[in-house]
């Protein structure tokens, strides 16, 4: 089963501004964020395959705070991590996923997959 969310995910609940142009004029939107727990897919659904999230740097703020919620049986099997904004983050998530049982099992300029070891 496929279940994609077009979601703002952030640590938590609330309400951030995206800058978007329309022609010649910007436009900043406040859009209501969720944290990932709370989407369908939370703690009390069943475990997940695999994950990806495009959140530009604030991956270990989103993605992070899900996996501790976890017993490692319901982990997911697999993460799809974008890894070229990894300045940003405040929390090494490849070294919690290392922690977890995740290993690298491929990756672009951008992007790295990792497998949990079964």
């Amino acid at each position: 089963n496929l279940c994609v969310l077009q979601r703002a995910i952030g640590d938590g609940p609330g309400f951030a501004a995206i800058k978007q142009r329309k022609g010649p004029k910007l436009q900043i939107p406040q859009i209501s964020l969720d944290a990932l727990d709370a989407l369908p897919f939370g703690p009390a659904s069943p475990a997940l395959d695999f994950v990806h999230l495009d959140v530009e740097g604030f991956e270990d703020r989103a993605l992070l705070p899900y996996l501790q919620g976890l017993d490692d049986s319901d982990l997911p099997g697999a993460i799809l991590l974008e890894t070229n904004c990894r300045e940003h983050w405040q929390d090494d998530c490849i070294s919690r996923l290392q922690a977890r049982g995740y290993r690298a099992a491929g990756a672009t300029k951008d992007n790295t997959i990792f497998r949990r070891s079964a």
